[in-house]
């Protein structure tokens, strides 16, 4: 199974389980790998969250939700995430993101109304896993025609 794409421990064990392997047999199989170096949640969960935040411009949000759902203890889905979102570098980020969703067919297609584009924009970030303060920033950057209010959904 790890030929073919990195696991969790979690992931592993579940797969292992699944296929009828007994819960001691797993527990050594798994002891073994991470013995081995070949089972490391740390060194796959800092891969993934960086190949998310990269390619598919996920923010933290999204990525604490998918680390999770993949088995990555809170403690280390946080550490993952400090490491890979500084404070000072995240507007950027933010920033990079809604740069490249500006430039889809359907942020030009709202370009009826400022206020469309930002609905737009905010709800592409969102998805995406970005914190609301931040959206909120870059998007009264972005489309400064748009009325405050239609901006962004309900106000915290």
């Amino acid at each position: 199974m790890l030929a073919r794409r990195a696991y969790t421990e979690w992931e592993l064990s579940d797969r292992l389980r699944r296929r009828g392997c007994g819960a001691a047999d797993a527990a050594a199989a798994l002891s073994e790998l991470k013995r081995r170096g070949l089972l490391d949640d740390e060194a796959t969960g800092a891969l993934w969250a960086k190949s998310w935040r990269d390619r598919k411009r996920w923010g933290p949000l999204r990525i604490r939700a998918e680390l999770r759902r993949r088995g990555i203890g809170r403690t280390l889905a946080e550490r993952i995430l400090a490491d890979l979102f500084p404070p000072d570098e995240a507007p950027a980020l933010v920033e990079q993101a809604a740069a490249a969703l500006s430039r889809r067919p359907a942020f030009r297609r709202a370009a009826g109304s400022g206020a469309r584009q930002a609905r737009w924009l905010t709800m592409q970030l969102q998805r995406r896993g970005f914190p609301q303060e931040a959206i909120r920033r870059v998007v009264f950057n972005r489309c400064p025609s748009a009325k405050e209010d239609d901006k962004i959904g309900p106000h915290d």
